[in-house]
């Protein structure tokens, strides 16, 4: 007899990221399908903070993975709402989740390719019962640590892009190139920016827009001031409304150099239509064909990022914007709902 699905999601993330959309899209996605979701979250990060009144949503106080207050808050949830798939979105999650009964499942998402040490494994994964990778290449790490992975590819709504083309944000006359994401190390955009100097050289008519934050910020605004670049560039900071920026542009790039699990700037862009060069790290190369749907360029090689860029706006290529949301498409949010329900649902079985 099929089991009712009473699932309690966990996320301990602070920042509003790729993470945190896909959980709440998945805990929303449930609710629509008429299952019984619940999504627990920590109360100072902005997952909670822009849906603390939403439907099933509790924040808990993530004082670090080793702290007693935190797993006993957690506990006193769980044991309140009596879930049977408790599944961790981040892997402070996992740290931060205490013994619970064996009739209840549990799941984690992992969603970057970076190894897992021997302690984590034995001692903070050994709670997991089920293991989901956002791309196939992590699953095969995974595989070769834990016994039962799927994977799951993070989605795109890509409803977020209709009608969010506003022309005045750009000036069309230029060909305007913009990034999104976290100015962290692993998200290279220092590659980008010394890319883009040599290219503004070339083509005048050049503008980059930097979207987003991190702990590189200063570094950057360095690299644009000391190569006379300011006329050039324009940062933003971190933002919510991305989907105008990708809409509007002729390029978007991602020029990650390690981590990225399922990128989804990528998908974004895809979904926006625009066209995409991204690093060729094997988690970016399950997403899109290279020359149809986007570019690859070697990754960490500025060299070959600008050799590829200035063929393109030499020659003014851009690809065809159905065949690029065409690809898009693989990667919709009712697909990898419809798949956790899947999972869920055998788990209960087992």
């Amino acid at each position: 007899m099929k089991k009712e699905i009473k699932v309690i999601h966990i996320d301990c993330g602070l920042d509003w990221r790729g993470g945190q959309r896909q959980v709440l899209t998945l805990h929303n996605g449930l609710l629509k399908s008429g299952l019984n979701s619940i999504l627990i979250c920590n109360k100072n990060g902005e997952l909670f903070k822009k849906n603390s009144t939403a439907s099933n949503i509790y924040g808990f106080d993530f004082l670090g993975e080793f702290s007693l207050k935190s797993r006993k808050n957690i506990k006193e949830l769980v044991l309140k709402h009596s879930p049977n798939i408790v599944h961790c979105h981040d892997s402070h999650s996992v740290g931060v989740l205490p013994n619970l009964p064996k009739t209840i499942k549990t799941f984690h998402t992992r969603r970057v390719s970076y190894p897992i040490n021997v302690a984590s494994r034995f001692f903070k994964y050994s709670k997991i019962n089920f293991h989901i990778a956002v791309g196939d290449n992590i699953k095969n790490y995974l595989k070769s640590k834990f016994d039962i992975v799927y994977t799951v590819p993070s989605c795109i709504d890509t409803s977020r892009f209709n009608g969010k083309v506003d022309k005045k944000i750009f000036k069309k006359e230029l060909v305007n190139i913009v990034f999104v994401g976290a100015f962290t190390k692993q998200k290279g955009i220092d590659i980008l920016v010394k890319s883009y100097n040599l290219l503004s050289q070339k083509h005048p008519n050049l503008f980059l827009h930097l979207v987003g934050d991190g702990n590189l910020m200063a570094d950057i605004k360095k690299m644009v001031s000391t190569y006379n670049l300011h006329s050039k560039v324009k940062f933003y900071g971190a933002i919510d409304d991305v989907e105008k920026f990708y809409t509007n542009a002729n390029y978007a790039i991602v020029p990650s150099i390690d981590g990225e699990g399922s990128s989804g700037v990528i998908k974004e862009a895809l979904s926006a239509g625009t066209t995409v060069i991204a690093s060729d790290l094997k988690d970016n190369l399950d997403l899109f064909e290279d020359g149809v749907s986007g570019f690859f360029f070697k990754k960490l090689d500025f060299d070959n990022l600008f050799s590829l860029m200035d063929r393109l706006i030499s020659n003014n290529i851009t690809l065809d914007k159905l065949k690029v949301t065409n690809q898009a498409k693989n990667f919709d949010c009712s697909i990898t709902i419809k798949k956790h329900i899947e999972l869920y649902s055998a788990s209960l079985l087992q």
